[in-house]
């Protein structure tokens, strides 16, 4: 028994040894099976090996490659941060013209990022890669039309490449071509649904073209994305008036006002829908609020304003508009409300509050 067990045991100790040594590669069989699972296409499994050399200084190779597997994830970012750290470890290693234009594009070096993948472009025209970043790089120098031509043939060559859709549509929108853009959200959204950001723009497209019960859908999907988002609660009530929903529109802004008491357009936006269901009190509540926030806010001023001509009370009238006027002589429509007001006696129409 006693041989057995220390039989036993050396074959467990050699095991160990065994094992040992496998988990720890030398930096060129990292390398070699690294290199291997990025030929046959086994990304995780080569990301896995580059990943262990990223820091060895001597291998800025390493880095590139596990640049090109995030292009191939779409992690741009990641992308970035692998080809910037290998041409700055090794500055004599070359990057491509793809490589340079990420960089520069994520720098912000937008004419040396255009530049740089134009020239990749007449290498690989049919690159639906290069096409995409060279659109982003146009897009943000405010070249839309040359933008959406490459993103077009960026999904014309690869309808599955999902990034381009969302972008197109993008761009065609800031053309004020919603409808054109429309089809494209559409795709984009029902295969990306948990995207806040272009399901947003999405509700926004539908919204401007009229789609509104839609559009209502779109935005209240995007609030279960990101719940107390203040811009997408503006455009939900604004949608909800245009439909007639005043009750829902006040709903709405109310439990926004909850979480941002602080924003005066939404609350001032509130304000008008008590005035379209006749509620003085609230409107007034409301404006209060909002010149407690920023006493010299022109929109609250004039609404009390109006609120006292309501009322009848012509002088508090006649004190609001001329403050407004005081803070902002071009403000016309206070100048106009001024001058309907009826004379007060003993006042001069004239004069400036004290």
């Amino acid at each position: 028994m006693k041989r057995l067990a220390k039989y036993l045991g050396m074959i467990l100790l050699g095991l160990c040894c065994v094992i040992v040594t496998a988990g720890n590669k030398s930096p060129e069989d990292e390398w070699s099976m690294g290199v291997r699972a990025f030929d046959a296409g086994r990304w995780n499994e080569a990301r896995e090996h580059f990943t262990k050399l990223q820091n060895e200084s001597e291998n800025a190779s390493a880095r590139h490659l596990l640049g090109e597997i995030s292009l191939n994830d779409g992690d741009f970012a990641g992308a970035f941060v692998h080809f910037n750290a290998a041409s700055t470890s090794i500055p004599d290693a070359p990057l491509t013209n793809t490589q340079k234009g990420l960089v520069h594009l994520f720098q912000g070096k937008l004419k040396e990022s255009e530049s740089s993948l134009k020239k990749a472009l007449k290498s690989h025209p049919r690159s639906v890669l290069i096409n995409f970043l060279l659109a982003r790089s146009l897009e943000l120098t405010d070249q839309i039309d040359p933008a959406i031509q490459s993103l077009r043939t960026a999904i014309r060559i690869n309808p599955d490449f999902l990034p381009a859709w969302p972008i197109l549509a993008s761009a065609i929108s800031r053309r004020g071509n919603y409808e054109e853009a429309l089809p494209y959200f559409r795709h984009y959204v029902k295969r990306v649904p948990h995207s806040p950001s272009f399901t947003y723009r999405m509700g926004r497209a539908l919204h401007i073209t009229g789609r509104y019960e839609e559009a209502v859908k779109i935005y209240r999907r995007t609030l279960d994305l990101t719940p107390a988002n203040p811009k997408v609660e503006t455009e939900l009530a604004a949608c909800l008036e245009l439909m007639g929903r005043y009750d829902d529109a006040i709903e709405v802004l109310e439990e926004s006002l909850r979480h941002t008491p602080g924003k005066l357009t939404n609350r001032m936006q509130l304000a008008y829908y008590y005035n379209e269901k006749g509620n003085l009190t609230k409107i007034r509540e409301h404006v209060a609020e909002a010149l407690r926030y920023k006493p010299n806010y022109i929109p609250a001023i004039y609404e009390m304003g109006i609120i006292a001509r309501k009322e009848g009370n012509f002088a508090a009238a006649r004190q609001y508009f001329m403050q407004v006027l005081e803070i902002d002589p071009q403000f016309e429509r206070a100048r106009r409300e001024l001058k309907s007001l009826p004379d007060i006696p003993g006042v001069d129409p004239h004069t400036p509050p004290h």
